[in-house]
């Protein structure tokens, strides 16, 4: 059996209008990516999640309670296409975890995508339960389901989003490509909330695994660049609600 797309309620496709008018709500992994999002519109409201699918179901599940028109998936994501680069934008027209499929709202992601005004990539986000480190696995899931790119929230605030009849979409930035490995020590020298390399995180490594500092640095700088263009991101969409 293939996959199984599950379609949009069909409430969802009335709120895609005009960002102006609706209530958006942000699901965020990482401190970084809030930081990303800077001072938002008063009709915004943004969850903190943590990483990974249970973390995003659960905030996904409170924006929805608060009354939220549509829930917009956003941060950083692993590049699965070889036609992706560091610091790419893609807002994808649908999302998939294991072989369940969830289409995006059409009607909000045109509004995003016009707000935008740059090079947009769509395609498929898939979402797993584990982080992505290798070009082989990357490889394995571009082949195996066509995706684009990968993180480890999208598909479950789409899931939430459908139950509740409102409006989903995902806007990611590329922060490591279809060939990069991500290295083992990320999480130890990389600062979730700021987005920089920690000293002592990077000092311990130089100590105990040196061979590794050349790439957290790489790595390091990839995030900024994802992080930049969520940043510009962001101020466009805000300028759009403002204008």
């Amino acid at each position: 059996m293939g996959p199984r797309t599950l379609p949009q309620s069909p409430q969802s496709h009335a709120i895609g209008r005009s960002l102006t008018l609706t209530r958006l709500g942000f699901v965020v992994a990482l401190g970084a990516e809030a930081r990303a999002l800077g001072n938002l519109p008063s009709s915004w409201t943004l969850k903190v999640s943590g990483i990974g699918p249970l973390a995003a179901t659960t905030a996904a599940r409170a924006l929805a309670a608060q009354g939220c028109d549509a829930i917009i998936s956003w941060g950083v994501a692993g590049g699965l296409s070889p036609m992706l680069s560091i610091g790419d934008l893609v807002v994808p027209e649908q999302v998939q975890r294991e072989e369940r499929v969830y289409a995006v709202d059409r009607e909000l992601r045109a509004s995003l995508v016009a707000s935008l005004a740059t090079h947009i990539n769509g395609g498929t986000l898939i979402t797993t339960d584990e982080v992505i480190r290798t070009p082989e696995m990357k490889s394995s899931l571009h082949r195996d389901h066509g995706a684009v790119a990968v993180d480890m929230e999208s598909a479950a605030v789409a899931h939430v989003a459908a139950e509740n009849g409102i409006g989903f979409a995902a806007i990611r930035a590329i922060s490591d490509g279809a060939t990069d490995a991500l290295p083992p020590g990320l999480t130890i020298a990389l600062d979730v909330e700021t987005g920089a390399l920690r000293a002592g995180g990077v000092s311990r490594l130089l100590l105990t695994k040196p061979h590794l500092v050349p790439r957290l640095v790489r790595a390091g700088r990839d995030f900024g660049r994802a992080l930049a263009t969520l940043s510009s991101a962001s101020a466009s969409l805000r300028d759009d609600v403002h204008r």
